[in-house]
Protein backbone atom coordinates (compact mmCIF):
# COMPACT_ATOMS: atom_id res chain seq x y z
CA UNK A 1 0.00 0.00 0.00
CA UNK A 2 1.36 3.68 -1.14
CA UNK A 3 1.44 6.52 2.04
CA UNK A 4 -0.58 9.22 1.44
CA UNK A 5 1.13 12.53 2.05
CA UNK A 6 -0.73 15.73 2.10
CA UNK A 7 1.67 19.05 1.92
CA UNK A 8 0.52 22.57 0.62
CA UNK A 9 -0.65 22.71 -3.63
CA UNK A 10 1.47 25.58 -5.01
CA UNK A 11 -0.33 28.08 -7.77
CA UNK A 12 -0.85 27.43 -11.73
CA UNK A 13 1.98 29.54 -12.32
CA UNK A 14 4.86 27.51 -9.77
CA UNK A 15 6.54 25.69 -12.72
CA UNK A 16 6.98 29.19 -14.56
CA UNK A 17 10.96 30.61 -13.89
CA UNK A 18 10.74 34.03 -12.38
CA UNK A 19 13.71 36.15 -12.43
CA UNK A 20 12.53 38.28 -9.04
CA UNK A 21 11.96 37.16 -5.48
CA UNK A 22 8.06 35.44 -5.00
CA UNK A 23 6.74 34.75 -2.00
CA UNK A 24 4.42 32.68 -3.29
CA UNK A 25 7.01 30.44 -4.23
CA UNK A 26 9.10 30.94 -1.45
CA UNK A 27 5.86 29.80 1.15
CA UNK A 28 5.75 26.28 -0.71
CA UNK A 29 9.02 25.60 -1.25
CA UNK A 30 9.57 26.44 2.48
CA UNK A 31 7.11 23.44 3.18
CA UNK A 32 8.42 21.31 0.73
CA UNK A 33 11.81 21.85 2.71
CA UNK A 34 10.16 20.90 5.89
CA UNK A 35 8.57 17.39 4.55
CA UNK A 36 12.17 16.55 3.89
CA UNK A 37 12.30 16.56 7.56
CA UNK A 38 9.79 13.38 7.11
CA UNK A 39 10.88 9.56 7.53
CA UNK A 40 9.75 6.42 6.19
CA UNK A 41 8.10 8.39 2.95
CA UNK A 42 9.58 5.88 1.06
CA UNK A 43 8.55 5.80 -2.73
CA UNK A 44 4.99 7.46 -2.44
CA UNK A 45 2.36 9.39 -3.86
CA UNK A 46 -1.01 11.47 -3.70
CA UNK A 47 -3.51 12.91 -5.93
CA UNK A 48 -1.42 15.74 -6.39
CA UNK A 49 2.39 14.17 -6.70
CA UNK A 50 4.91 11.74 -6.43
CA UNK A 51 7.53 12.02 -3.78
CA UNK A 52 10.89 9.94 -3.75
CA UNK A 53 13.26 9.25 -0.64
CA UNK A 54 17.04 10.33 -1.77
CA UNK A 55 19.51 9.15 1.41
CA UNK A 56 22.68 8.32 2.59
CA UNK A 57 22.65 6.33 5.90
CA UNK A 58 26.30 6.84 6.36
CA UNK A 59 26.24 10.55 6.31
CA UNK A 60 22.54 10.65 7.06
CA UNK A 61 21.83 13.53 4.86
CA UNK A 62 18.47 13.33 3.29
CA UNK A 63 16.51 14.87 0.45
CA UNK A 64 13.28 14.65 -1.41
CA UNK A 65 12.45 14.51 -4.52
CA UNK A 66 8.80 15.82 -5.30
CA UNK A 67 7.04 14.97 -9.02
CA UNK A 68 4.40 17.28 -9.75
CA UNK A 69 2.35 17.67 -12.99
CA UNK A 70 4.68 20.54 -14.39
CA UNK A 71 7.94 20.54 -12.18
CA UNK A 72 10.03 18.87 -9.90
CA UNK A 73 11.08 19.84 -6.43
CA UNK A 74 14.24 18.56 -5.04
CA UNK A 75 14.32 19.69 -1.13
CA UNK A 76 17.50 18.98 1.26
CA UNK A 77 17.05 18.60 5.33
CA UNK A 78 18.69 20.48 7.42
CA UNK A 79 20.90 18.96 10.61
CA UNK A 80 19.01 16.09 12.39
CA UNK A 81 21.83 14.03 13.71
CA UNK A 82 25.04 13.78 15.82
CA UNK A 83 26.27 12.96 11.77
CA UNK A 84 24.80 16.31 10.67
CA UNK A 85 26.75 18.33 13.06
CA UNK A 86 30.09 16.59 12.31
CA UNK A 87 29.17 17.97 8.97
CA UNK A 88 28.83 21.21 9.89
CA UNK A 89 31.56 21.11 12.39
CA UNK A 90 34.52 20.33 9.33
CA UNK A 91 34.57 24.27 8.47
CA UNK A 92 37.77 23.96 6.59
CA UNK A 93 37.58 24.51 2.85
CA UNK A 94 38.95 22.35 0.09
CA UNK A 95 39.38 23.30 -3.56
CA UNK A 96 36.40 23.14 -5.40
CA UNK A 97 38.45 23.57 -9.24
CA UNK A 98 37.07 26.35 -10.70
CA UNK A 99 38.36 29.94 -10.69
CA UNK A 100 39.78 29.51 -6.97
CA UNK A 101 36.49 28.57 -5.85
CA UNK A 102 36.68 26.88 -2.12
CA UNK A 103 34.13 25.40 -0.32
CA UNK A 104 33.39 24.05 3.09
CA UNK A 105 34.98 20.41 3.51
CA UNK A 106 32.04 18.98 5.06
CA UNK A 107 29.23 20.47 3.11
CA UNK A 108 30.88 19.41 -0.23
CA UNK A 109 31.80 15.83 1.63
CA UNK A 110 28.12 15.32 2.66
CA UNK A 111 26.86 16.25 -0.98
CA UNK A 112 28.88 14.13 -2.69
CA UNK A 113 27.63 10.96 -0.70
CA UNK A 114 24.26 11.86 -2.12
CA UNK A 115 25.01 13.28 -5.75
CA UNK A 116 25.13 10.19 -7.95
CA UNK A 117 21.60 9.19 -5.82
CA UNK A 118 20.30 12.65 -6.87
CA UNK A 119 21.62 12.27 -11.05
CA UNK A 120 19.82 8.77 -10.94
CA UNK A 121 16.54 10.35 -9.48
CA UNK A 122 16.58 13.21 -11.56
CA UNK A 123 17.58 11.25 -14.65
CA UNK A 124 13.96 9.10 -14.19
CA UNK A 125 12.12 11.90 -13.30
CA UNK A 126 10.04 14.05 -16.19
CA UNK A 127 12.02 16.94 -18.39
CA UNK A 128 10.84 19.63 -16.54
CA UNK A 129 11.69 22.55 -14.73
CA UNK A 130 13.07 21.78 -11.19
CA UNK A 131 13.29 23.89 -8.43
CA UNK A 132 15.71 23.40 -5.52
CA UNK A 133 15.52 24.36 -1.77
CA UNK A 134 16.68 23.57 1.53
CA UNK A 135 16.89 24.34 5.25
CA UNK A 136 19.56 25.20 7.51
CA UNK A 137 22.65 22.23 6.38
CA UNK A 138 19.98 21.44 3.37
CA UNK A 139 19.97 24.87 2.56
CA UNK A 140 23.41 25.04 1.54
CA UNK A 141 22.94 21.52 0.46
CA UNK A 142 20.42 22.88 -2.45
CA UNK A 143 22.94 25.58 -3.55
CA UNK A 144 26.04 23.11 -3.83
CA UNK A 145 23.80 20.42 -5.69
CA UNK A 146 22.67 23.24 -7.97
CA UNK A 147 26.53 24.50 -8.23
CA UNK A 148 27.67 20.79 -9.15
CA UNK A 149 24.45 19.88 -11.13
CA UNK A 150 25.41 23.17 -13.53
CA UNK A 151 28.49 22.87 -13.07
CA UNK A 152 29.84 19.61 -13.66
CA UNK A 153 26.83 17.45 -14.83
CA UNK A 154 25.71 19.35 -18.25
CA UNK A 155 24.47 22.44 -19.92
CA UNK A 156 20.97 20.63 -19.64
CA UNK A 157 20.70 21.27 -15.84
CA UNK A 158 21.67 24.58 -15.87
CA UNK A 159 18.89 25.20 -18.44
CA UNK A 160 16.42 23.24 -16.65
CA UNK A 161 16.62 24.76 -12.93
CA UNK A 162 13.49 27.32 -12.36
CA UNK A 163 15.51 28.64 -9.19
CA UNK A 164 16.90 28.24 -5.81
CA UNK A 165 15.51 28.91 -2.25
CA UNK A 166 17.71 28.08 0.71
CA UNK A 167 16.17 29.00 4.38
CA UNK A 168 18.54 29.69 7.15
CA UNK A 169 21.36 28.88 4.45
CA UNK A 170 24.82 28.65 6.15
CA UNK A 171 27.86 30.11 4.84
CA UNK A 172 29.56 27.60 2.42
CA UNK A 173 32.29 28.82 0.01
CA UNK A 174 35.14 31.49 0.08
CA UNK A 175 34.42 34.85 -2.35
CA UNK A 176 35.76 33.13 -5.78
CA UNK A 177 33.70 30.55 -4.96
CA UNK A 178 30.50 32.69 -4.79
CA UNK A 179 31.40 34.96 -7.82
CA UNK A 180 31.60 31.82 -9.89
CA UNK A 181 28.09 30.49 -8.40
CA UNK A 182 26.77 34.00 -9.03
CA UNK A 183 27.65 34.18 -12.60
CA UNK A 184 25.68 30.78 -13.58
CA UNK A 185 22.63 30.62 -10.17
CA UNK A 186 23.05 34.04 -9.01
CA UNK A 187 19.78 34.96 -10.86
CA UNK A 188 17.81 32.59 -9.92
CA UNK A 189 19.42 31.77 -5.89
CA UNK A 190 17.79 33.65 -3.14
CA UNK A 191 18.69 33.36 0.33
CA UNK A 192 15.64 33.89 2.35
CA UNK A 193 17.46 35.19 6.15
CA UNK A 194 15.09 35.63 9.04
CA UNK A 195 16.45 38.60 11.51
CA UNK A 196 17.42 36.78 14.26
CA UNK A 197 18.70 34.03 12.69
CA UNK A 198 22.67 33.57 13.23
CA UNK A 199 23.09 30.92 11.25
CA UNK A 200 23.40 32.47 7.86
CA UNK A 201 26.13 34.83 9.20
CA UNK A 202 28.71 31.60 9.65
CA UNK A 203 30.75 30.24 10.03
CA UNK A 204 33.34 33.19 8.95
CA UNK A 205 36.57 31.48 8.48
CA UNK A 206 37.79 28.42 6.74
CA UNK A 207 40.48 26.76 9.04
CA UNK A 208 42.48 25.77 5.73
CA UNK A 209 44.41 28.56 3.93
CA UNK A 210 43.01 31.26 6.36
CA UNK A 211 40.13 31.85 4.08
CA UNK A 212 36.81 33.94 4.61
CA UNK A 213 33.68 32.72 3.58
CA UNK A 214 31.59 34.51 1.95
CA UNK A 215 27.34 35.53 0.74
CA UNK A 216 26.16 34.65 -2.81
CA UNK A 217 23.74 36.85 -4.17
CA UNK A 218 19.97 37.24 -3.35
CA UNK A 219 19.23 38.17 -0.36
CA UNK A 220 16.03 38.18 1.21
CA UNK A 221 15.83 39.66 5.10
CA UNK A 222 13.03 38.58 6.82
CA UNK A 223 12.00 41.28 9.83
CA UNK A 224 10.62 40.16 12.69
CA UNK A 225 7.69 42.82 12.02
CA UNK A 226 7.02 40.75 8.94
CA UNK A 227 8.83 43.17 6.63
CA UNK A 228 10.08 40.86 3.39
CA UNK A 229 13.46 43.44 2.06
CA UNK A 230 15.14 42.14 -1.04
CA UNK A 231 18.61 42.34 -1.76
CA UNK A 232 19.08 44.93 1.09
CA UNK A 233 21.99 46.88 1.31
CA UNK A 234 23.63 46.67 4.96
CA UNK A 235 23.12 49.78 6.01
CA UNK A 236 19.25 48.90 5.72
CA UNK A 237 19.68 45.70 7.36
CA UNK A 238 22.02 46.67 10.16
CA UNK A 239 18.91 49.00 11.64
CA UNK A 240 16.12 46.11 11.17
CA UNK A 241 18.81 43.52 12.62
CA UNK A 242 19.13 46.04 16.41
CA UNK A 243 15.43 46.83 15.74
CA UNK A 244 14.53 43.20 16.18
CA UNK A 245 16.87 42.13 18.24
CA UNK A 246 15.59 45.35 20.69
CA UNK A 247 11.50 44.18 20.11
CA UNK A 248 12.97 40.82 21.35
CA UNK A 249 14.58 41.45 24.45
CA UNK A 250 11.92 43.62 25.51
CA UNK A 251 9.71 40.90 25.61
CA UNK A 252 12.15 38.85 26.84
CA UNK A 253 12.24 36.54 23.96
CA UNK A 254 15.94 37.02 23.10
CA UNK A 255 16.20 33.05 21.83
CA UNK A 256 18.19 33.54 18.04
CA UNK A 257 18.66 29.79 17.59
CA UNK A 258 14.52 28.87 17.69
CA UNK A 259 14.30 31.54 15.40
CA UNK A 260 16.39 29.29 12.85
CA UNK A 261 13.97 26.77 12.89
CA UNK A 262 11.87 26.11 9.65
CA UNK A 263 8.85 25.87 11.25
CA UNK A 264 9.82 29.74 12.00
CA UNK A 265 10.73 30.69 8.46
CA UNK A 266 7.11 28.93 7.40
CA UNK A 267 5.34 31.15 9.68
CA UNK A 268 7.38 34.43 9.06
CA UNK A 269 6.88 33.63 5.10
CA UNK A 270 2.92 33.45 5.83
CA UNK A 271 2.77 36.98 7.15
CA UNK A 272 5.72 38.70 5.71
CA UNK A 273 4.50 41.46 3.50
CA UNK A 274 7.10 42.92 0.73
Amino acid sequence: MQQVVRVLQPPNDFMTMKPTFDLTIARALAIDSQLAYSSGLGSCSDDRAIYTEISNPQTDIHAVLIQRRDFNVLAFRGTHSLENWMTDAQVGMVELGLDGGMIHRGFQAAYLSVDSLVQDELGRAPDVPLWIAGHSLGAALACICAGYLAWYHGARWLDAIAGIYAFGCPLWCNKAGAQTYDRLLGDRTWRVTHALDPVPHIPRFGTSYGQLYWKTSGRVWITDDGQCIVNPSWWRVLPQAVRCAWNEERRGELEPIPDHGIQRYIDALNTAKL
